[in-house]
């Protein structure tokens, strides 16, 4: 597997997948980690009504994904 020097940003757009996040985050580092020399995992929440925001919550925690950032939209903007 080619191994790339950068800095890489992956925004990934989810609304009401709070029973897939987990999966979805550690699958998308699990891809991008041994691939490049940083990266950081940008997630867009598109206002859920499930349980989204909690799981996110609890990824940026101290124990959660590393390199992760969240953006919690209100309003349903993204389709």
């Amino acid at each position: 597997m080619a191994f790339f020097p950068c800095f890489l940003s992956a925004v990934v757009v989810v609304r009401n997948q709070s029973k897939n996040l987990d999966k979805i985050l550690s699958d998308t580092a699990a891809v991008i980690a041994p691939i490049v020399s940083d990266y950081e995992l940008i997630i867009v929440d598109n206002a859920s009504d499930d349980d989204s925001i909690s799981v996110l919550k609890r990824q940026t925690s101290e124990h959660g994904q590393p390199n992760l950032q969240v953006y919690a939209l209100t309003k349903e903007g993204l389709n």
